[in-house]
């Protein structure tokens, strides 16, 4: 099986210019398109050349961006939970620099697997912005686990999904 990130789509408020709320808590480079930027973010950050957290984000008026948050400058959390890029992203990005605080049932925030999805939604003007993210290791989600924690919600998307009727239905 293989896991895979759930990416974020974003409102935007009016007054908020998200280059420049960006650019204060992380470094911004431009990427070509969605496809340098899911390669960028194609392996988790354990298995990436560099352990800073990494998204990217596009939106009509910027474009796709890169961000970069340093390890040092934000430290390092000792709760498990605390230091997977899904929860840095919404501590660190969302709420600080679109105030978008609580995820359950806002008209703010949504979520896809599907990054193309993502930037069709934003193209259609559903939603402002998309956040891509790097998927979560099962070394991360083991480490989780075994803490006795809980996963932020939407932190991954499991492929292939285990078919129901199998555990559920006798089989003739």
């Amino acid at each position: 099986f293989k896991i895979f990130p759930t990416h974020r789509l974003i409102r935007i408020s009016k007054g908020i210019d998200s280059l420049q709320a960006l650019s204060k808590i992380s470094d911004l480079r431009p990427a070509k398109d969605l496809k340098a930027v899911l390669a960028e973010l194609a392996d988790c950050r354990e298995d990436a050349k560099d352990k800073d957290y990494q998204f990217g984000f596009y939106s009509l008026k910027t474009g796709f961006k890169l961000l970069n948050l340093h390890k040092k400058t934000i430290g390092t959390p000792k709760n498990p939970v605390e230091r997977l890029d899904v929860s840095v992203l919404h501590r660190r990005i969302i709420e600080p620099c679109f105030g978008i605080k609580a995820i359950e049932k806002s008209d703010a925030i949504d979520f896809t697997r599907d990054a193309q999805e993502a930037c069709r939604k934003v193209d259609e003007g559903k939603f402002d912005a998309a956040l891509f993210l790097r998927p979560t290791s099962l070394n991360e989600m083991l480490l989780v686990s075994k803490k006795g924690l809980k996963m932020p919600q939407k932190s991954t998307y499991f492929y292939p999904k285990l078919l129901t009727g199998l555990v559920f239905y006798e089989v003739e």
